[in-house]
């Protein structure tokens, strides 16, 4: 699975504010959710951008990359499932 985005601009607020875009794969009635996104949100006056990706239940990883407003972004996930073969 892969998704494209732009990151948007965060708007100045009063308030914190929050906002991702993202895809994943799996996480229906179950907790095998992987995903990978991008976070833009407003705080302590400032916005601030980044990419991220995790696998639940671990909390999300951020990657150590600039992210801008104006970027695009292309993710892709991928799951690989092992089959086990018995002798």
């Amino acid at each position: 699975m892969s998704a494209e985005s732009t990151v948007p601009y965060v708007l100045p607020s009063s308030r914190r504010s929050y906002s991702s875009a993202w895809i994943g794969i799996d996480g229906f009635a179950n907790k095998n959710l992987i995903q990978t996104g991008t976070s833009h949100n407003w705080l302590k006056g400032k916005p601030v951008y980044y990419a991220w990706w995790g696998i639940l239940p671990e909390t999300e990883t951020i990657i150590p990359h600039p992210v801008c407003p104006g970027d695009c972004m292309r993710g892709s996930i991928t799951k690989i499932t092992r089959l086990l073969c018995q002798r």
